[in-house]
């Protein structure tokens, strides 16, 4: 199987967002914390997009979070 979008609507910390995921070869996430720019990356839902994935092959994220509590 393979991945070659994902579109992410109201998950997490993500309101809205879609990646290309088709022949990316390494991938740097970077991010910007726009609430807290104090924080700089921290909080900017970088690990939320990752989780997205593993939520959408198994249906919990890799912190055990199920369901609709996403």
């Amino acid at each position: 199987m393979k991945f070659k979008r994902i579109t992410i609507q109201n998950f997490i910390s993500i309101k809205s967002a879609s990646l290309d995921l088709d022949s990316q070869g390494l991938v740097l996430i970077k991010g910007i914390n726009k609430d807290n720019p104090s924080a700089r990356s921290n909080g900017a839902g970088k690990s939320s997009l990752i989780e997205a994935v593993v939520f959408a092959i198994y249906g919990r994220t890799l912190r055990g979070i199920k369901g609709d509590s996403v």
